[in-house]
């Protein structure tokens, strides 16, 4: 760490080798759990060393425990690492630490050197765990984490995200991907002189890698382009996708600028008296056709620290209210929130979408869903899409309010062509961080506000202006 290497292809010698690590970063990406880096013991440790310099997310605190010599790096990235040398403490000792400050993610170098207990309770706790071990198979690995805790193997299994076999060389082998239900599947190999690839993964075919031709039946890694969504049939509703770019505007999504009225300040949270996040503002009077034309801002704030209640419109870390004028008022620099590509909307993408099988039978139309439904992304307009059931605010007449907008919380996706992102053009690119962006078909511009995979609800009444708040998590 202290010597670092200009880059992690630099460890891994050859177009195969950087191949693999290309899959390695992607999966990395979208992991949770845990990431295994099994066989030869030295061969791990370094693999182990090099993912923590170079993990491929920059907003994530992260920390990287070396047990020989003992000695824990906070922040993976050249120009925020700093080494802390622990010559008297044990490298259990700096993961107990460690999880104290509640890191997004840890890497261990050497499970053999630490409490593999305390390693397990890393996983099980929410954080992301990066482990070096010597053994031989994932199943000896699984074996040593619960010889503490006879019984929970099946458990383990279930939390791999990801495991790497490297060789004595210090090349790798194989990849293997959990399925989040104790299963493994092999997604990469070396094969005499060539690597093969999950053609589901989407690793760029010029660095020598063969990829066979995906199963037939392979679901699609985005939603459809919008061009080629079926049109609706049953109770169709129009809807338009937001298109964002940093600069000033009447519509905005996740700035940290807002339109307030005057004396009144950025809004806090009435319950721990943070500063609220904004997630949307409308302009009213600039939707776009057939929307209802009305006037005023409706604006949607809400509490991102996690533990203030978010139930509806009238709890204590929600905001959501009409503004008829005022001025423009900054958040406090404590405000931290993450957004993709915030900024003013300057575009809206119009199209259609049926409703979800459950609001179908609500309006005694059918019972069978249509063959798109809702789409789950940032959207104005058209219908819900659910995660638990169908939640319409209702006013005293017992009509439902409609719906105004959409936020949807996603993964965020990563590469090195950002502009109208797709597996075709998007690539990681050597020694440098990847982009992170949009998928534009199905955009969601927040990675986590409310659980990193809730979908929250902005309602009205278009005659009245009247606003409800409701959100849902899978």
């Amino acid at each position: 760490m202290r010597q670092p290497l200009e880059s992690l292809d630099a460890f891994l010698e050859g177009p195969h080798q950087r191949a693999l690590t290309q899959v390695v970063r992607k999966l990395l990406v979208s992991g949770r759990f845990l990431t295994l880096a099994f066989g030869h013991g030295p061969s791990t440790e370094r693999f182990i060393v090099a993912l923590a310099r170079h993990f491929p997310a920059r907003q994530v605190n992260f920390a990287l425990v070396e047990v020989e010599p003992v000695r824990v790096t906070m922040g993976p990235h050249e120009t925020d690492a700093r080494v802390i040398d622990a010559p008297d403490r044990t490298p259990s000792d700096l993961v107990r630490a460690l999880l104290r400050q509640d890191p997004d993610a840890i890497a261990v170098t050497r499970l053999e050197g630490a409490d593999p207990t305390l390693l397990l309770n890393t996983v099980f706790t929410g954080h992301q765990l990066l482990l070096g071990t010597a053994t031989e198979s994932v199943d000896a690995a699984v074996a040593a984490l619960c010889a503490g805790s006879p019984g929970l193997e099946g458990q383990v299994l279930a939390v791999i995200d990801l495991a790497c076999e490297l060789d004595g060389a210090g090349r790798l082998r194989r990849l293997l991907k959990g399925d989040g239900k104790g299963g493994l599947r092999e997604v990469a190999r070396v094969d005499g002189a060539s690597v093969v690839v999950d053609s589901a993964l989407g690793v760029d075919s010029a660095l020598g890698v063969e990829v066979p031709p995906a199963p037939v039946a392979a679901a699609p890694r985005f939603a459809p382009a919008l061009s080629s969504r079926p049109a609706p049939t049953r109770a169709p509703r129009p809807a338009f996708l937001p298109v964002t770019r940093a600069e000033p505007g009447t519509s905005l999504l996740g700035t940290r600028t807002a339109v307030r009225p005057a004396g009144s300040g950025w809004p806090t949270c009435r319950e721990c008296g943070g500063p609220l996040a904004l997630l949307v503002q409308l302009d009213l009077s600039k939707l776009p056709a057939p929307m209802p034309a009305s006037h005023g801002l409706a604006q949607l704030f809400v509490c991102p620290t996690g533990g203030c209640e978010l139930t509806d419109e009238r709890s204590s870390g929600v905001l959501c209210e009409v503004v008829d004028g005022g001025v423009p008022v900054d958040a406090p620099a404590a405000l931290s929130v993450e957004v993709i590509e915030p900024g003013a909307i300057v575009e809206w993408q119009p199209f259609a979408e049926d409703p979800t099988a459950d609001d179908l039978t609500r309006l005694g139309l059918a019972t069978e869903p249509a063959d798109e439904g809702p789409l789950r992304c940032d959207k104005l307009g058209g219908w819900p899409s659910w995660e638990q059931g169908l939640e319409w605010p209702l006013d005293e007449a017992g009509l439902p309010f409609e719906l105004l907008f959409q936020l949807a919380e996603g993964a965020v996706l990563t590469g090195g062509t950002p502009d109208r992102w797709d597996d075709a053009t998007a690539t990681l690119v050597p020694g440098a961080s990847p982009a992170r962006v949009l998928d534009p078909n199905s955009p969601c511009h927040f990675p986590s506000v409310l659980t990193a995979e809730a979908v929250a609800f902005l309602f009205w009444q278009p005659g009245t202006r009247r606003l409800a708040f409701r959100w849902q998590t899978g």
